[in-house]
């Protein structure tokens, strides 16, 4: 397939002559029955992957995953079998929505649609619900169709707000029933003081609510359940003698609410593996002792809860005194252990009971904990007791309902089948197996894939694929691929290497177009992999750890996502957030030079958020020592582009799209504002100061192009034309610097306006030419722009010398005129650069075990320097993305 469709101008004539079998064709037929022709798919252990972005270094991370966690349950004597089987395996598809089940006696209706007499004129068919209605309109049908029960403190103000509102709808006929549960937060606190039991959903206190009780929530809520009732009334499964409350709360609900456990989309819940390799040395995990609910220790706990207690604490008494009554109450799938923790600063009996308990701040600061925190680790999953929350007995048990159902259930399925072979029987317990689902459901937790499948099995195989088996193999790969087109060229590229060097199982199904009327591929094409003598000895990388998980050797890998917290530097402070992206190594060694300029100028912490899909294995590698050793945080992030969005095709230009486009949905919902920084910028300043700006409430704030270089008059193409009308006055900004007010972006739907700009300009090819920069220029007037001080952003080709002496941030953007190459200009414009990039290559190589060339300074003049470095920085400049 490779041979064909990287040189299709040349082998079509021939291909054209030759007459296809007709079992080709017949099952080829078939399968586009169920899959349109033309489409392309690709799944590794059954997990799809953008088939659209991947390239060879996003498709060795997941690899490189795989054989990781393949190498851990290996360790753990799990079988070959049963490994390819937990590789492969799914988890259920978590619902973005949790029912609760609130049907008790506390709960005060104010109405009955089906009962009460001031609804009888509505229709009581429920097939109205099936007929189609305006935009917005409500449908009235006297039939319970929804429940809005609010859990309220009537002695506050928002409990008083709330009952407003409750009764404006009932009196104005919403078809609603609403129900009440009245409680009081200070009388609760009393209970819980004393050590009381609470049935209900613990709420603290008013200030502490947000408004989730407003009228555009619950038409939120009311909207995305109604599709779900009409589907089910469509099939027959709810017809008008239903009672739809206990329909869909007996078959999925949860009898209690924390949001400390349930955070609904605000956070992701934090993970740790648990696997004894992974932790190393003498873990903690290795020793504790469970304790189990009456007469179930002989049975097989999937779930195991670790209480992490600060024995200083009388919150940390109290999280263990929940943890004896869980047991007490009676657990079937959990188990319970202790790890004591307690405050460095703590008295002398404390640290005695620690000492007798063997436990040192290492302990549990190999999961991931600081002393004196009291916290429940699940299977893997990290849940930390806030001073404010409320964690019950009852907690513990929806936190064993939750992680069992999405994530450990299939796991121990996989686990109980195991035929144990050279175990001994007297350590076969259930204790053993136990062990091994907790460190594979917490090892498994970490793992970064997608959650989406597809039935690649439906597909016939017979005539019309590539199947290459390997039952040593924990890696396969299922894909569909139209052969003659962009993606089966690069596809087969990257199959290629994967089988040259991991050798995983594959079945590759051919799903042409099943017509054409041109041809579909008119360029030679080529993937180059880096040979031996460059990219670091990539492929000797790569064979070195394949050959190690083989041999039973590879090393347990960080995860790269998760930044370094105990870094050196004494940082003070609001923490400052950096975000930028890199592709290639020219701009990671310049990404690595301006993270450096940024330390040296503050005393702040700082948290570097990079855009994952284009960073190198090596700089991935760097990254966590190089956060270690100069005390910053970072996390890599990524987005999957929205398949009704259209698609940038030029790698530069989808680089640019992700600084602009998706700000509102890249970052976590906790994150209130990022600085953007260019990769190839110097930065002189204290980034702190322009994290703190007032920028008067814009969602987006941008540094406007310099005007005082006269030279650049001529390439200043916003000062006529379409631009100069289109802004009406207004400045046009450089986009390598800006401040993202992430909170006013969200509120005020900054990134849908954005998208929309880009959805209706990004279709002429003539539009956007510089897409990250075009884009909110050209939006200014929907999404406003604060202008920041010309003294934040100063770059040699616009601004000219004269305020280069105030200049808080330098960038290196392309000089028009000169076209001078961005190393060449480095050393010449920035008098610092050479040191930092000197400071981090050395680091780099030591990390890397590499040997670094001196450096000699740049001079004056550099600009005459020879020809061959001139040609030399013109390669780098090149290779930039």
């Amino acid at each position: 397939m490779q041979e064909i469709n990287q040189n299709f101008p040349s082998v079509v004539s021939s291909l054209s002559r030759m007459k296809l079998s007709d079992s080709v064709k017949d099952e080829i037929t078939a399968n586009q029955r169920m899959i349109p022709p033309g489409k392309s798919l690709m799944a590794l252990n059954g997990a799809l992957i953008n088939i659209e972005d991947i390239d060879l270094y996003l498709l060795v991370d997941m690899v490189q995953q795989e054989l990781l966690l393949a190498d851990q349950f290996s360790k753990l004597k799990v079988p070959h079998s049963a490994i390819r089987k937990l590789l492969s395996t799914m988890s259920p598809p978590e619902s973005n929505m949790l029912r609760v089940d609130f049907r008790s006696a506390h709960v005060l209706y104010l109405n009955n649609l089906e009962e009460d007499a001031m609804y009888k004129r509505w229709r009581s068919n429920i097939n109205e619900i099936l007929m189609p209605v305006f935009p917005g309109q409500l449908r009235y049908i006297r039939k319970n169709l929804f429940h809005a029960v609010y859990v309220l403190d009537p002695a506050t103000s928002h409990g008083l707000e709330c009952i407003d509102m409750i009764i404006s709808l009932y009196e104005n006929n919403f078809p609603m029933r609403f129900g009440l549960i009245l409680y009081s937060s200070k009388f609760i606190k009393k209970i819980e003081d004393g050590g009381g039991d609470l049935h209900l959903s613990a709420v603290e206190n008013d200030s502490q609510k947000e408004d989730t009780s407003s009228l555009e929530a619950l038409m939120n809520a009311m909207n995305d359940e109604l599709p779900r009732i009409q589907e089910q009334v469509y099939y027959g499964h709810i017809n008008s003698r239903t009672d739809i409350l206990d329909k869909f709360l007996s078959e999925s609900s949860i009898s209690r609410y924390n949001p400390q456990i349930i955070a609904e989309g605000k956070a992701k819940p934090r993970f740790v593996s648990l696997s004894s390799s992974v932790l190393e040395g003498e873990s903690v995990i290795n020793d504790i002792s469970y304790l189990h609910s009456p007469n179930t220790i002989d049975d097989l706990k999937p779930v195991t809860q670790l209480l992490v207690v600060d024995i200083t604490s009388i919150r940390g008494i109290k999280l263990l005194h929940e943890g004896i009554l869980y047991l007490i109450r009676g657990s079937k799938a959990g188990r319970l252990g202790v790890i004591f923790s307690a405050k460095t600063d703590t008295d002398l009996p404390a640290l005695l009971f620690m000492k007798a308990f063997e436990i040192t701040v290492s302990s549990y600061r190999q999961l991931g904990l600081e002393a004196g925190v009291n916290a429940v680790i699940t299977n893997g999953r990290v849940t930390v007791l806030t001073n404010e929350g409320t964690f019950l007995s009852h907690d513990l048990n929806l936190l064993e309902s939750l992680e069992f159902k999405q994530r450990i259930k299939h796991i121990a399925e996989i686990i109980g089948e195991v035929q144990w072979q050279d175990i001994d029987p007297d350590v076969l317990t259930s204790k053993f197996v136990s062990d091994i689902v907790m460190s594979v459901s917490s090892a498994m937790a970490l793992r970064d894939r997608s959650s989406e499948s597809a039935r690649f099995e439906i597909l016939s195989a017979e005539h019309s694929a590539v199947i290459i088996e390997n039952e040593n193999s924990t890696v396969h790969i299922d894909a569909v691929v139209d052969p003659l087109s962009p993606v089966g060229q690069k596809v087969a590229s990257l199959l290629r290497v994967l089988r040259q060097y991991i050798q995983p199982s594959m079945r590759i199904v051919l799903n042409p177009m099943s017509s054409l009327v041109d041809l579909p591929l008119k360029n030679f094409y080529r993937y180059v992999v880096p040979t031996m003598g460059t990219h670091n000895n990539w492929n000797s990388n790569l064979l070195k750890w394949a050959a190690g998980f083989i041999g039973g050797s590879g090393q347990a890998k960080k995860d790269e996502n998760t930044s370094m917290e105990h870094g050196k530097g004494g940082r003070r402070g609001k923490p400052i957030n950096i975000f930028s992206i890199a592709s290639g190594h020219l701009y990671e060694r310049f990404l690595k030079i301006m993270i450096l300029s940024v330390l040296k100028n503050t005393n702040r912490p700082v948290k570097f958020w990079f855009i994952k899909n284009y960073l190198s294995p090596q700089f991935k590698d760097v990254i966590p020592r190089m956060a270690q050793e100069y005390g910053f945080e970072y996390e890599l992030i990524t987005y999957k582009w929205p398949s009704w969005l259209h698609k940038q095709k030029e790698k530069q230009r989808i680089i640019w799209a992700y600084k602009i486009l998706f700000l509102d949905v890249i970052f976590p919902l906790s994150l209130e504002k990022v600085i953007f920084v260019d990769a190839d910028q110097v930065v002189r300043a204290d980034m702190g100061e322009l994290y703190d700006m007032d920028i008067k409430g814009r969602p987006l704030a941008y540094t406007p192009f310099c005007d005082n270089n006269k030279d650049m008059d001529g390439y200043r193409f916003w000062r006529q034309g379409f631009w100069k009308e289109h802004l009406r006055g207004k400045p046009y900004h450089i986009s390598a610097l800006y401040v993202v007010d992430l909170v006013k972006f969200r509120e005020t739907a900054a990134g849908d306006n954005l998208r929309v700009f880009y959805e209706t300009l990004s279709k002429d090819p003539n539009s956007l030419s510089n897409l990250d920069q075009d884009l909110p220029n050209y939006a200014q007037h929907n999404v406003p722009i604060f202008s920041l001080p010309q003294e934040w952003l100063w770059c040699e080709s616009w601004c000219g010398n004269a305020t280069k002496s105030k200049a808080k941030t330098i960038d290196l953007c392309n000089n028009p005129m000169t076209k001078e190459p961005k190393l060449q200009g480095a050393k010449r414009i920035v008098s610092e650069w050479v040191d930092l990039d000197s400071e981090a290559r050395q680091f780099t190589a030591k990390i890397l075990g590499d040997e670094v060339s001196p450096q000699e300074p740049a001079s004056p003049n550099a600009s005459q320097n020879s020809a061959t470095d001139s040609s030399s920085g013109e390669d780098e400049d090149r290779a930039e993305l």
